[in-house]
C-alpha cells in the first residue's frame, strides 16, 4: 500500500525488439536476426516478413523462436538494409502490428 493507503495492481507488459544488426559470418555472435522478448504465453499467432530494399518478400517467420540466416534459396544476401513487419494476434484476438529496418553485415 502506498502512503495514501491506495493497494497495489500490477499488469505484465511483453517488452519486444528487434535487433538493429545482424553479422551472418558463423562467428558465434549475432548470427541470425529474429524478434527479442517475444513471449509465447501472450500471444496466440506471430507473422514476420522481410524485405528487401525494394520491398521483395525474402522470408516469412511462423513461430516465436523463429531466426533468419540471411539467405534465401540457400543463397546468402549481401550486406544492406533490411525492413521487416511483424502481426501479433493476442490471447484475446487482438491484433497489433510493428515494422523497422535492420542491417545484415558481411
Amino acid at each position: 500500500r502506498d502512503k495514501n493507503g491506495c493497494g497495489i495492481s500490477s499488469i505484465e507488459v511483453a517488452v519486444l525488439g528487434f535487433p538493429e544488426y545482424f553479422t551472418p559470418n558463423n562467428d558465434g555472435y549475432h548470427d541470425r536476426w529474429g524478434s527479442l522478448g517475444l513471449d509465447a504465453s501472450l500471444y496466440t499467432q506471430v507473422r514476420i516478413e522481410i524485405f528487401n530494399r525494394f520491398g521483395k518478400l525474402l522470408k516469412t517467420l511462423h513461430t516465436f523462436d523463429a531466426s533468419w540466416d540471411g539467405s534465401t534459396r540457400d543463397q546468402p544476401l549481401p550486406s544492406d538494409e533490411y525492413w521487416y513487419k511483424v502481426k501479433l494476434t493476442r490471447n484475446d484476438g487482438s491484433i497489433s502490428t510493428h515494422s523497422g529496418h535492420f542491417t545484415l553485415k558481411r
